[in-house]
């Protein structure tokens, strides 16, 4: 995370109103980015460590619109227990998901997580 938050969540607020290159090239990377985040859950399920039933694309938006509230609530107030609070929270949304070999995987991402210190 850069000191000033989430870049790509700053000008995705600044040009989403605003016709143009900037927004649609704005547009595709968003658009990337939660395909990203759809073909990664695809990618669990498929090694057995996330619910075959779960819709991938509604968790992608669950986990994005998550950051964006934590980088939103760090830019606005200064919180700087925004994002541990969000990763505690996609980590419970993937924990209710998560198959007997998924679930290890993220005990060891809460450990992480612990360690990791947003820099300002």
């Amino acid at each position: 995370m850069f000191r000033g938050g989430c870049f790509f969540a700053a000008v995705a607020a600044e040009f989403d109103g605003r016709p143009g290159p900037v927004r649609d090239r704005i547009a595709e990377i968003m658009k990337e980015w939660l395909a990203t985040l759809r073909n990664t859950i695809v990618e669990a399920q498929d090694a057995g460590q996330l619910a075959k039933g779960l819709d991938a694309t509604q968790l992608a938006f669950e986990v994005n619109s998550l950051e964006l509230g934590a980088n939103w609530e760090f830019q606005l107030y200064g919180d700087q227990g925004s994002f541990a609070r969000a990763r505690e929270a996609i980590r419970e949304r993937l924990a209710r998901y998560a198959t007997t070999a998924g679930a290890p995987l993220l005990s060891l991402t809460k450990t992480k997580t612990k360690q990791t210190r947003v820099r300002t």
